[in-house]
């Protein structure tokens, strides 16, 4: 029994002494990466915090984790570890997502071939029977 309380007052005076470290502030700057212009509004999380980038492209975070998450709409999400932006000042570039080519033909295209076989089928009009 003496063992447990001296193991829980130990326990107690070591988390006393040794408070939880603020969390760490990162800043960065995002941009597009088709025109390399900063992109407005991105998403920047850590862990469970989420920021928005300003009209700028920039971002500050604070908070714990391993790894950045970076996405907005449009764009391939990203995920970054935090020891590859601590000493980074290039900019965060987001890829823009490849867009899919439709599996609808344009109407345009099928257009002319469908007038050429029904005006070459079709014949003067006749009239009403019983006129």
């Amino acid at each position: 029994m003496s063992r447990q309380i001296v193991f829980a007052l130990s326990l107690f005076f070591l988390t006393a002494l040794f408070p939880k470290l603020p969390a760490l502030s990162y800043t960065g700057t995002i941009i597009d990466g088709a025109t390399k212009r900063p992109m407005e509004d991105a998403i920047v999380t850590l862990q469970n915090v989420v920021v928005r980038s300003d009209h700028d492209g920039k971002f500050q975070i604070s908070g714990d984790g391993d790894a950045f998450g970076l996405r907005a709409y449009g764009y391939a999400r990203q995920s970054i570890a935090v020891g590859d932006l601590k000493d980074r000042t290039a900019p965060l570039v987001l890829t823009p997502m490849c867009r899919r080519r439709s599996i609808f033909r344009s109407t345009a295209s099928a257009a002319p071939s469908y007038a050429r076989q029904h005006s070459a089928s079709s014949t003067k009009p006749t009239g009403r029977a019983g006129n």
